[in-house]
């Protein structure tokens, strides 16, 4: 009940003043595609899945412990520098932000680490691509980061446009 409730909570924060609640998928181990923004990811077997309107979605670990993977698109005329310097923006207007890492830079990507309040480690990989700036991140409490960081960045390395 407790992982429901926060990826409830998750899914509000996403999706924000949005009418249209989350759609709760099944348990799957199975590609997730989303047809109108032209990506996909693999959702492992026993992660929960909350789809938001937007092909928005947000993953939950089925365990005792905070892992997440989330998924957004958003219509976009920048490029990977102009998107990156929006997120980064929007992070420090917020009173929770804290610190961010560069860790890769790509023609089409960025790839960086950063810590929200003084408990939670996530690491946002954004892309640009056909018009559409994609979010992947995967975030979980500080002290669980490191112990299952290769988990969710392997969740992550599935993200895949099409």
């Amino acid at each position: 009940m407790k992982k429901i409730l926060i990826l409830g909570i998750l899914m509000l924060l996403i999706v924000g003043c949005n009418p249209l609640p989350p759609t709760p998928v099944a348990v799957v181990d199975e590609e997730y595609v989303c047809e109108d923004y032209n990506y996909a990811i693999t959702v492992p077997a026993g992660w929960i899945l909350a789809e938001a309107p937007g092909c928005i979605i947000g993953m939950i670990a089925d365990e005792d412990i905070f892992l997440n993977v989330v998924v957004s698109v958003e219509p976009t005329t920048k490029d990977i520098v102009g998107v990156f310097t929006d997120e980064l923006e929007k992070m420090e207007r917020s009173e929770l932000y804290v610190d961010t890492n560069i860790l890769n830079i790509g023609s089409n990507t960025i790839e960086f680490d950063y810590a929200m309040g003084e408990r939670t480690h996530a690491v946002m990989e954004l892309y640009v691509e056909n018009g559409y700036a994609y979010s992947v991140i995967y975030q979980s409490y500080e002290d669980d980061f490191v112990s299952n960081e290769v988990e969710m960045a392997s969740i992550a390395d599935t993200f895949r446009t099409f």
